[in-house]
């Protein structure tokens, strides 16, 4: 364009140039030489500008709602869409349990709904659901059917530790399309929700740093052995709830092990800088 634009200069001095110095017949032929230029050149531009166009908007057709079908207009509409896609889905009747967000994001990505959602017959199996108002349903059930597989092991082991006062797991991970049965590889699910096992412990107040790093790392060590399918996020409070310990631990075999040292300083990092 730069290139362009140098040359149509160049045109243009030629011709003032000649306009005042030449004779006339020359000036009307470098006039003539400007013109076919300049023309040749605006059609180009005007076609590269066209083409450019056309690609923004067959972008937009592919990633958002503009100039694609709507699916729903409104949250009851698309709390209708959400459960009648659940229901194709997995084949059975699912309720709302409460709606989290009906956002408008514009006419690129539109709507989107979020709900809480459980089956009708189980309403505790409380799961995410979202919709697009272009037509995708996604959710996050794979976590309520693999849910017992994936932590029953670990509350068996957090039952045998005298120092843990209460615990719960949590099974979290992103939205999927897939229709996940019981029988499908829960590394499958864990991959491609990104799914990881979250771990609330709480532990007796009043002892040292040194006692609670002995503690953890004992919790550890049954973690390894137990070679739990998904990573972990393991949450440990004391006292009035105050966080004492808050780690992503990847359970993968020849991942890093954590010190004593290092729990130590965990722990010194989160009494200083927590805010609950």
């Amino acid at each position: 364009m730069k290139k362009e634009w140098r040359t149509t200069v160049s045109i243009t001095m030629l011709l003032l140039l000649c306009l005042s110095g030449c004779g006339e017949q020359a000036a009307e032929k470098a006039k003539e030489k400007a013109d076919d230029f300049l023309a040749e050149q605006g059609e180009k531009a005007i076609q590269t500008i066209d083409d450019g166009l056309e690609t923004i908007k067959e972008y937009i057709k592919g990633r958002g709602a503009v100039g694609r079908e709507h699916y729903f207009e409104n949250q009851k509409e698309a709390e209708q869409y959400l459960l009648a896609g659940l229901k194709e889905r997995y084949e059975k009747e699912f309720v709302i349990v409460a709606s989290e967000s009906y956002t408008e994001y514009g006419p690129i990505y539109g709507d989107v709904y979020i709900a809480e959602v459980a089956p009708a017959d189980n309403p505790e199996q409380v799961f995410y659901g979202r919709t697009l108002q272009t037509g995708a349903v996604t959710d996050s059930y794979g976590k309520i059917i693999f849910g017992d597989l994936l932590t029953s092991g670990l509350e068996t082991v957090c039952e045998s530790k005298p120092y843990i006062l209460a615990f719960s797991t949590e099974v979290e991970g992103g939205y999927t399309e897939r229709a996940w049965k019981p029988e499908d590889d829960v590394h499958e699910f864990l991959a491609e929700s990104d799914g990881s096992i979250r771990v609330n412990l709480t532990f007796e107040n009043g002892k040292s740093d040194e006692e609670y790093a002995r503690l953890i790392l004992d919790f550890l060590d049954s973690m390894y052995s137990l070679k739990p399918e998904a990573s972990l996020l393991i949450a440990i409070s004391y006292g009035d709830k105050k966080y004492l310990f808050f780690e992503r631990i990847d359970m993968i075999e020849g991942s890093p092990l954590l010190t004593t040292e290092e729990i130590i300083e965990r722990i010194k990092y989160m009494k200083e800088n927590s805010l609950f």
